[in-house]
């Protein structure tokens, strides 16, 4: 026997499959309409049946659409997605900000305008720096110009050379002492440059005219007289007061005497130019020499000339041969030096030696 919960079970259980299979009958009988409606369409493709199965009600509904109803609610499927589209663009323009797109065109101008600066600022420093090349090249060769110049003023100013080596650079030394970057400017290269040009150009100027001074020094030594007017020989009378050798009396004597063997040669005592050959009264067959600066020497009681008035001598050149010519006692020469118009004593010149400070003129 059963219980009474074994009968209620069993009677759900029949209920159940009553009802699957009164769904499965129904869902066939749907089928079967749909192919029959498909076959009737592809025949006459008037319309369309729509049958609605649904367990909520009693019988299955049956919806007609016409050929005209679908091509119509096809148009407006297709003219709600052509406004979804249009829409959305409108909302993508529409969502887009102003100020932004105002900031990313100012973005691109300033690229676009730094790379002009920099192509400019590219093409600038490599005009420049073909420019400093040039110019460094143009300074290295002052410099050797300085230094052949150096050289050439120590030959001449006769400096020792241990002390300058112009082709050896200067020595440097001393401690280290960093200087704080804050606050100085980064060098100009072209402007040190232009004052390192300024200053070669300062310092050569300067060696010419120090060249020019020692070589006029030197010329001018030549045309100042200096030393001994005769190759062998003896001071026979001084310069100043002194006894008359023909008289007796007191006389002033303005030249000094150098007694000699006769037809000794005389010799020209600085560079110059012959302005007299022939006799004066009391100095006998004399020669005048010109020097320039107001000098001028005298060579008097010659026996022979070997000049010609504007002949150039030089010092040390052979201009007559002594004798006693004029008011004389014996061979000798009458020497004088003339500065400006009156005597000097001669013996400091003739002290003096070629390659030596010049006598100072003096009365």
């Amino acid at each position: 026997m059963t219980s009474p919960a074994e009968r209620a079970g069993l009677r759900r259980f029949v209920m159940a499959g009553s009802s699957a299979k009164i769904a499965d009958v129904r869902q066939n009988r749907v089928l079967a309409r749909i192919g029959a409606l498909g076959n009737s369409t592809t025949k006459t493709n008037a319309y369309m049946n729509v049958i609605v199965v649904s367990q909520s009600l009693s019988r299955a509904r049956t919806i007609a659409l016409d050929h005209k109803i679908l091509a119509a609610a096809g148009f407006a499927l297709l003219a709600l997605f052509a406004a979804a589209v249009f829409g959305g663009y409108q909302l993508a323009a529409n969502a887009a900000d102003p100020q932004l797109v105002a900031q990313v065109e100012s973005m691109k101008s300033q690229l676009a305008a730094q790379r002009e600066q920099l192509l400019a600022t590219r093409d600038y420093a490599e005009d420049h720096l073909n420019a400093l090349t040039v110019r460094m090249g143009e300074l290295q060769a002052r410099a050797t110009r300085l230094d052949a110049l150096g050289e050439r003023l120590a030959q001449l100013g006769e400096l020792d050379e241990s002390e300058f080596h112009f082709s050896a650079l200067p020595g440097l030394g001393g401690p280290e002492e960093p200087i704080s970057s804050v606050g100085l400017a980064e060098p100009n290269i072209a402007n040190s440059l232009a004052q390192l040009e300024k200053k070669f150009g300062n310092q050569g100027r300067e060696l010419d005219a120090l060249e020019r001074l020692i070589a006029d020094r030197d010329i001018d030594k030549r045309f100042v007289p200096a030393g001994r007017p005769v190759a062998s020989g003896w001071v026979s009378s001084n310069y100043g007061s002194r006894t008359d050798p023909f008289t007796g009396k007191p006389s002033r004597h303005n030249g000094v005497d150098f007694s000699g063997v006769d037809g000794a040669e005389i010799l020209s005592v600085a560079d110059g130019v012959v302005n007299w050959v022939g006799p004066r009264p009391g100095y006998g067959n004399t020669i005048d020499i010109d020097h320039g600066n107001g000098y001028i020497t005298r060579y008097a009681h010659n026996r022979e000339h070997r000049v010609e008035v504007g002949q150039r001598v030089r010092a040390g050149d052979v201009i007559a041969l002594m004798g006693r010519t004029g008011r004389a006692t014996g061979p000798n020469v009458h020497f004088e030096v003339w500065y400006n118009g009156r005597r000097l004593d001669p013996i400091a010149f003739i002290r003096s030696q070629r390659g030596e400070h010049s006598a100072s003129p003096q009365g």
